[in-house]
């Protein structure tokens, strides 16, 4: 089954999924709103680099709980995704690595 298959396999079947990828996307647009008015209202006039700098670090704060929420919905993508195949081992021939002591592919 194909990752997004099963993704909206877990939507059409786990009502508590579902709730929880609304409320993170919920959540993420809180912060999205915030950056763009403070960016908004920093670009309308100019202002100290005081003022500019303190704008900057409520962007940067915002910023990092979107990195944080979008890590929380990736979590969450993947938890409704099928467990990868284990890999197979890998036969190298003789030839390479026989080569690869000479400095061959080095």
């Amino acid at each position: 089954m194909n990752p997004a298959t099963a993704y909206q396999e877990e939507l059409d079947t786990n009502p508590e999924y579902r709730q929880r990828l609304a409320d993170l996307f919920h959540a993420l647009s809180q912060p999205l709103t915030t950056l763009r008015c403070c960016l908004d209202v920093s670009l309308q006039k100019p202002r100290s680099a005081q003022r500019y700098q303190r704008d900057l670090q409520a962007v940067l704060q915002q910023v990092e709980l979107v990195t944080r929420l979008v890590i929380c919905i990736r979590d969450l993508v993947d938890a409704a995704s099928p467990a990868p195949e284990p890999a197979l081992p890998l036969s190298v021939p003789a030839a390479v690595t026989d080569n690869s002591k000479q400095g061959v592919l080095s």
